[in-house]
């Protein structure tokens, strides 16, 4: 999201949750290995906004959570939203992943428009 729609994920955050509460950023040990092997396999834009990615999770000091050997984000991003409820904002634009969790009651921060985001 922060290459190809140049957007500044991590400000429009910090807008958003400023003055509520203290924060972490956390991502998937799932999606950490799919932008390493596009990092590695992907051709173009693919490959330079994997290591973009990459290289924001460790810059931005990004904590990796989750299972190593699941490929399976969507399913594991509701277990932890469920888990932590009341405590975890999920940030996704799947269409489908933000109906799920919101129906759930859990916080969704997704795109609106082309360069910032919000709650949904």
């Amino acid at each position: 999201m922060p290459y190809k729609n140049h957007i500044d994920v991590f400000s429009e955050i910090e807008r958003l949750m400023a003055g509520d509460c203290e924060y972490e950023l956390a991502t998937l040990e799932s999606v950490r290995k799919e932008l390493m092997s596009l990092k590695e396999k992907a051709r173009g834009e693919d490959k330079v906004a994997a290591s973009v990615g990459l290289g924001l999770l460790e810059s931005k000091g990004v904590m990796i959570v989750g299972d190593a050997n699941t490929w399976w984000a969507d399913e594991e991003l509701i277990k932890i939203g469920e888990k932590n409820k009341g405590t975890t904002v999920i940030c996704t634009n799947d269409k489908l992943l933000r109906k799920t969790i919101m129906g759930r009651g859990i916080p969704v921060i997704s795109m609106r428009g082309k360069h910032y985001l919000d709650f949904t």
